[in-house]
């Protein structure tokens, strides 16, 4: 069965954009000479077979960036409301497309997260095997990417606003994998974010 990814680029980054008026903190360029985004999405495909990518309407140079082979892109129309509309959006997409052959799992991230390593999307996916929800931990924090089994999908498409999926976790429980990846706690949320020593870990380890 098929292991399906959705990346979630549909944020304002706000804080991003107070410190860099103009600047746009998915497109930002890392060392690697790809942007966050590009980056956030490269790692994801690495793990999964297909990916569900949800962004803004009238975002021609992100659409450039991420329209990748084995990639849909979702332009989302209520993004503005929340990640919980954008995540039921994706819902609909994966459903729609596997709807002759559902897939096994599903991992959702984040598009401003360009530092999860690849065996913790893998020890996510190994726990779906046996638990309807995961994610890692990080030093008593969680991270991403969370993971679905896939029968979960019908009731992410019922989210909204800005609730994200933290109904399903409360109505079904979370298996929490402990793990030492800095990474799954990590994102691109200010200018100085692009200087962190963790980004600049990953980048070298993966060049």
């Amino acid at each position: 069965m098929h292991q399906l990814g959705i990346l979630l680029a549909a944020g304002y980054g706000r804080r991003f954009q107070a410190r860099q008026p103009q600047g746009n903190k998915l497109l930002a360029p890392l060392a690697n000479h790809h942007s966050v985004a590009a980056t956030s999405l490269h790692n994801l495909r690495q793990a999964v077979d297909h990916v569900i990518v949800v962004m803004r309407p009238d975002s021609p140079e992100l659409y450039e960036q991420l329209a990748q082979p084995n990639c849909t892109i979702v332009e989302s129309e209520l993004a503005h409301t929340g990640m919980g509309a954008s995540l039921a959006d994706a819902a609909r997409a994966a459903l729609q497309c596997y709807a002759q052959s559902p897939a096994s799992t599903v991992l959702v991230t984040l598009a401003d997260m360009p530092c999860i390593s690849a065996y913790s999307f893998q020890q996510v996916q190994q726990a779906l095997q046996t638990h309807t929800i995961a994610a890692p931990l990080y030093q008593g924090q969680r991270g991403h990417p969370v993971g679905f089994q896939w029968h979960l999908l019908p009731e992410l498409t019922t989210l909204s606003g800005d609730e994200g999926a933290r109904s399903l976790l409360q109505r079904h429980g979370i298996q929490l994998l402990p793990c030492d990846d800095a990474g799954v706690c990590f994102d691109i949320d200010e200018p100085d974010d692009l200087q962190h020593p963790t980004l600049h870990t990953f980048l070298r380890s993966h060049t």
